[in-house]
């Protein structure tokens, strides 16, 4: 397999976007996480962050091309997207 290991972090957080979505503060919770494999894998974190956004925009949009617009899948692609906005 080749490229950026940092693009394969993205389902590490969305796999346990219900988890994340009790936690106290969604921002935190996931960029910590993120932040947690990205120092276990040797990663660039600021990398990690950044692939991570794309990967869940990139999931809303393709949510929103082919699902409702009360698509459960898509808001929470969002709002996880936006915990990883600067």
């Amino acid at each position: 397999v080749a490229g950026e290991w940092a693009y394969a972090v993205a389902p590490m957080v969305w796999n346990r976007a219900e988890e994340a979505a009790r936690a106290y503060n969604l921002r935190t919770h996931v960029r910590m996480r993120a932040d947690i494999v990205a120092e276990v894998a040797g990663l660039d974190p600021e990398r990690v962050r950044l692939w991570t956004f794309v990967r869940l925009v990139a999931n809303a949009v393709e949510a929103a091309a082919h699902g409702d617009g009360a698509d459960p899948f898509r808001a929470r692609m969002i709002a996880l997207a936006k915990a990883f906005a600067s």
